[in-house]
């Protein structure tokens, strides 16, 4: 009689074993996909952005393309971005949006370590880097 509960207690562990990692690894697929549509948003946005910002004239179709694209991207950052994005974008899209506006850079520069922050990439004190990066050439007003 104690082996025949040994051997129901055994199984009833396995089949919750089993169903533990069902959860985890659905968890996991759930994660995966967030964090893949988080990096595709934020890829179409920032893509979108430099697109416009390299554009000579304001109305062209080339500029309708690149706004399509910020627009696509600003719409899967609302919905699937946490909060600190979200608020991050909504500064940047408040700004002068014009890359030699203090406001506009510094913006930006939230946006974009908000996004790293989102995508648990490492790093920290990285405004002035990021900052460099974005705005080491000589920005033409337009």
């Amino acid at each position: 009689m104690n082996e025949f509960f040994l051997v129901i207690l055994g199984a009833l562990l396995a089949l919750l074993g089993s169903l533990v990692q069902v959860f985890v690894s659905r968890w996991q697929t759930k994660s995966d996909k967030k964090q893949e549509l988080l990096i595709s948003a934020y890829r179409e946005y920032l893509t979108g952005l430099a697109e416009r910002a390299s554009l000579l004239h304001a109305h062209s179709e080339r500029t309708e393309a690149a706004t399509a694209k910020m627009v696509a991207g600003k719409q899967m950052i609302s919905a699937y971005a946490p909060v600190e994005v979200v608020s991050a974008l909504a500064i940047l899209e408040r700004s002068p949006m014009r890359l030699t506006s203090e406001e506009t850079q510094k913006a930006m520069v939230g946006l974009l370590l908000a996004m790293r922050k989102s995508t648990d990439s490492i790093g920290s004190n990285l405004d002035e880097d990021i900052h460099a990066i974005l705005f080491s050439v000589d920005v033409r007003e337009q």
